[in-house]
């Protein structure tokens, strides 16, 4: 009699959909606090006041327009249709429908919280200072790169997420740059697609049923451990430059304004470092937990041959 199919019981997949919840809520909250700080902190709003449009290069200002100029429809329709193929192509029809799902959610998401959740700031004088996050421009980017990341096989995903975290960094810093947001904006766009990434993988591991698969050798991963170090190195880099510029008696010189510059950039690319890394890293868990262990597929081979 033919073997049955190889499938993996629902405790484990409870776990790692557990897992993926955990890192979902981590996004969320990475959003509240970006909004709390570049919103509603007095020391935030100081923070993020140094970084200006006149501190800029305006070279760096003209770069950085030229490649938000890129993030159209077109392009983020062509990026989404790319990881769908690779996804069908790879006869992975419940990752297609995810790397939809993150894109379409992340998208949406932004555009509720700009506008209809997140408040902003009254301060003591009536003034009103306005939420301008989480940046579209970021989550568009963000979200596409994602998406591939989603998609490809193990093998490739840590080499992935490298260019992926580049590509979502250079498009958050850029939106600085331009003038058109602050960093905070850019960060809680990030942690934005993190969320949708996440939830989206917690959600994916309770029906994909991957075929049967051995797991690539772990010096696979080493790219993604790199770029956990460059996130985690960047972060600390950037707290250093960035918290006493914080305090109410900070300087606002002209060098304090290209030190504010300095630890926003790095901030932002410590959060797409991080987590880009993050979202590779829920995907490989959930891919795993889903999948059959490839040894046991080769053993019912052999009881079948017998």
């Amino acid at each position: 009699m033919p073997a049955a199919a190889a499938t993996v019981p629902l405790g484990p997949r409870l776990r790692a959909a557990a897992f993926a919840l955990a890192a979902g809520v981590v996004g969320a909250l990475g959003v509240w606090a970006a909004w709390r700080v570049g919103v509603q902190s007095p020391g935030g709003r100081q923070l993020e006041a140094l970084v200006t449009s006149e501190v800029v290069p305006a070279r760096w200002s003209q770069a950085a327009g030229s490649l938000l100029g890129l993030m159209t429809n077109r392009l983020i329709v062509a990026g989404l249709a790319l990881a769908v193929l690779v996804a069908l192509v790879r006869r992975r029809w419940v990752a297609a429908a995810l790397a939809v799902a993150v894109v379409v959610a992340a998208n949406g998401a932004g555009r509720v919280l700009k506008h209809d959740l997140l408040s902003s700031a009254v301060l003591a004088d009536g003034t009103v200072y306005g939420n301008s996050g989480p940046s579209g421009h970021t989550i568009a980017a963000a979200s596409v790169a994602v998406a591939l990341v989603l998609v490809v096989p193990a093998r490739v995903r840590p080499s992935m997420a490298v260019l992926a975290a580049l590509w979502s960094a250079a498009v958050g810093v850029a939106t600085v740059l331009s003038g058109d947001h602050r960093p905070s904006d850019a960060f809680g766009g990030l942690c934005v697609v993190l969320a949708a990434a996440a939830f989206g993988c917690a959600a994916s591991v309770l029906v994909e049923r991957p075929p049967a698969s051995r797991r690539p050798a772990r010096w696979w991963d080493v790219p993604l451990l790199l770029l956990v170090v460059a996130g985690l190195v960047a972060g600390v880099v950037a707290a250093v430059d960035l918290v006493p510029l914080a305090g109410s008696g900070a300087s606002s010189d002209v060098a304090a304004q290209h030190r504010a510059l300095t630890g926003a950039v790095l901030a932002i690319a410590s959060a797409a470092a991080l987590a880009t890394a993050l979202a590779a890293w829920v995907r490989d868990v959930v891919e795993r937990t889903a999948t059959p262990s490839g040894d046991g597929s080769r053993a019912g081979s052999a009881q079948r041959r017998h």
